[in-house]
């Protein structure tokens, strides 16, 4: 996800890395648009790739 432009922070977001404490809970839940962006640029990767 880093070659297509998405932050360590989310993509750690969805793989559902938390960062240990009780906040990881929120740090998911303001990062749920910026997750959603990074899944769709993944699915367009993947459909480039199969569509070749």
């Amino acid at each position: 996800m880093a070659e297509l432009g998405v932050r360590r922070k989310v993509t750690s977001a969805v793989l559902n890395h938390t960062h240990g404490d009780v906040t990881a809970v929120y740090v998911r839940a303001e990062l749920i648009d910026q997750q959603r962006d990074a899944l769709q640029k993944w699915a367009d990767y993947l459909r480039e790739l199969v569509e070749v």
